[in-house]
């Protein structure tokens, strides 16, 4: 009945539907989503241990309360998600052996002579033995814990679990607060990933609810059933991260050091503001090139970093490299498009023209669409209206629809950072 109370408050709160919006640019190539928003309450499925999973009508994403010490976490997590689990894993290995010949080039040299020489398998295990010396113990103690209850051995998991260190993908960051918003104080991020639509993640998303009890903030992930590590997510802390390749990045391409999508959640779990996130990515052995987005609602600030093993560059609106016309500085605004940056399309500013002052959740969805960005999954931050807003790709008609063109759900975030929903009974 909690469940249902919040959820109901939440839709009053929520924008019934996206909102129209201004006239959508030339030089755009996606349409206006015109799909409500909808705040669906979530229905609990099962529960095991400390964690307990739901289901929402409208949509295939999966719900977990996940909550414990890592291990137990994970134990829930591999029991709750299990058939998926087994059916997705030798799906990715075969895909991953199919597509990777489109990355050979962007990987580093050491990975791409051991998938020459002795497959994708090899290479995967170079990136966990290099990593590992570097990885906080919860990973492994996550990892070993979903092993037990999933049935999945713990090697394949930890390799496919690092499949984001060796193939990146293009995605659109945008970090508002302050003038740019329609609140005109409270910060909204905007995070689509652009990853395609031919993978086998498409048929099993999940939304990650971690509840740690030996210490840690509650915090959400967006992600595919099986997988660890977060590019997409939120914390009760007021921390939340967007990612995208740096595709420009042409200096040494480091294979050692610590994952950048478990350091990215371990913001998300550990951190309560700016200055100890970019404390944790100073001293991290840095591995792959990114653009890092940090966005940190007490402080109502959201930060863009390039990312690599040698340098750590940190921009705000005022320091951002802009290059009109396109791309242009605003107050309280910053961006990055789903093209390598420097960027030479209109869209992404022209919209940024036509929103500012007046961005919030429903626009961003707006923005996302018109712009054609998040095939695979996108999210909105919300923290003037407790909300994350998602959106993941959907099967009609025989293909895929992409994220950006797809339903949304307004989730509670009260309700996702609530210990309580974990371990329910039916």
């Amino acid at each position: 009945m909690r469940a249902a109370l919040c959820f109901i408050a939440a839709a009053a709160a929520a924008a019934c539907a996206a909102a129209a919006g201004p006239t959508p640019p030339a030089s755009c190539d996606g349409a206006p989503n015109d799909f409500p928003i909808s705040s669906p309450t979530p229905k609990l499925v099962r529960s095991f241990g400390g964690g307990s999973r739901y289901s929402m009508a409208g949509t295939n994403i999966s719900v977990l309360h996940l909550r414990g010490s890592a291990f137990e976490m994970g134990q829930q997590y591999g029991s709750l998600m299990r058939e998926e689990i087994i059916q997705l894993f030798p799906d990715m290995y075969t895909y991953i052996d199919e597509q990777i010949d489109n990355f050979l080039e962007k990987l580093p040299e050491s990975i791409r002579k051991a998938i020459e020489e002795y497959g994708v398998p090899a290479a995967l295990q170079i990136t966990v033995d290099a990593t590992s010396p570097y990885t906080p113990q919860h990973w492994f103690d996550l990892i070993n814990g979903m092993s037990n209850t999933s049935g999945v051995n713990v090697t394949d998991i930890h390799r496919l679990i690092l499949f984001p260190e060796l193939v990146k993908a293009a995605c659109t960051n945008i970090g508002a607060w302050g003038a740019a918003t329609a609140s005109g104080t409270d910060l909204l991020a905007l995070r689509a990933l652009d990853f395609g639509l031919d993978k086998p993640l498409n048929k099993f998303p999940v939304l990650l609810n971690f509840h740690p009890t030996d210490g840690g903030a509650s915090h959400s992930v967006l992600s595919w059933a099986g997988f660890l590590g977060t590019i997409t997510g939120m914390s009760s802390s007021g921390m939340a991260v967007t990612e995208k390749v740096w595709d420009a990045y042409t200096e040494l391409q480091n294979i050692v050091g610590y994952p950048f999508h478990f350091l990215m959640q371990d913001i998300l779990w550990n951190d309560v503001d700016t200055d100890q996130a970019l404390s944790r990515v100073a001293s991290a052995n840095r591995t792959c090139a990114i653009w890092l987005g940090i966005a940190d609602r007490d402080n109502d600030q959201f930060r863009l970093l390039h990312y690599s093993y040698r340098r750590v560059d940190v921009y705000n609106p005022k320091n951002f490299p802009v290059y009109p016309p396109y791309h242009d500085r605003f107050q309280d605004l910053v961006f990055v498009d789903k093209h390598v940056q420097p960027s030479h399309h209109m869209c992404l500013n022209e919209l940024m023209h036509q929103y500012w002052g007046n961005l919030d959740a429903p626009g961003a969805v707006q923005v996302s669409a018109v712009h054609g960005t998040g095939d695979l999954h996108a999210a909105v931050y919300d923290y003037a209206n407790d909300q994350m807003v998602i959106s993941v790709t959907t099967f009609v008609d025989g293909s895929w629809r992409p994220a950006h063109a797809s339903p949304w759900f307004s989730m509670d975030t009260k309700w996702l950072w609530d210990p309580s929903n974990a371990g329910r009974a039916l």
